[in-house]
């Protein structure tokens, strides 16, 4: 039915899927980069593209179409997360901190981009920084008990044990810290 009339838009999302489920990615991804040509305001697309490109481990690919996507749409929080995988995948630990300080450019209250942001550097052995971004989570929500219970994980490996405890006191002082 493609072959037949191949600017059949479902025909070509059918022929696609159906290369995709045969594990033939390169095949569904040239399909779909025909469609998002012919459609460009059809964000579905860039996103199965990215992710069949994820899949066939062209992670360069998947940031580029990212890219574009974001380019039409602006900085979100989905796009930004997802490249930040990628990149930790690609072990760019420093591209994935990026990712992470745009949504924080953009939304400076979410608390839980902090909380990545903090998690990306104790990865990276960046403790000076993790500190001080818990410290930053703190200022917006003092009552955040995840990042006491990560700033006590902090104080015991620096061997502060009582300012370690202090942190876990005060986490679990919190109701609503999950047991």
């Amino acid at each position: 039915a493609s072959k037949i009339n191949p600017d059949n838009e479902w025909y070509s999302l059918s022929l696609s899927d159906a290369f995709q489920r045969n594990r033939q990615y390169q095949e569904s991804i040239e399909i779909l980069n025909k469609l998002i040509k012919s459609h460009p305001e059809k964000i579905e697309y860039y996103n199965k593209s990215a992710m069949l490109y994820i899949l066939y481990g062209k992670y360069n690919d998947a940031i580029n179409v990212y890219n574009i996507l974001e380019s039409k749409i602006g900085i979100n929080e989905e796009i930004s997360l997802q490249k930040q995988k990628i990149f930790l995948e690609m072990n760019k630990i420093y591209k994935a901190i990026d990712e992470i300080h745009k949504l924080i450019n953009k939304f400076p209250t979410e608390v839980k981009y902090y909380e990545i942001l903090a998690e990306l550097y104790m990865l990276n052995k960046d403790e000076q920084n993790a500190f001080n971004t818990y410290n930053k989570i703190l200022e917006i929500d003092k009552y955040n008990s995840s990042v006491h219970l990560s700033l006590a994980s902090y104080y015991r490996n620096k061997g502060q044990k009582e300012k370690s405890f202090e942190q876990l006191k005060i986490a679990f002082s919190n109701e609503g810290l999950n047991i």
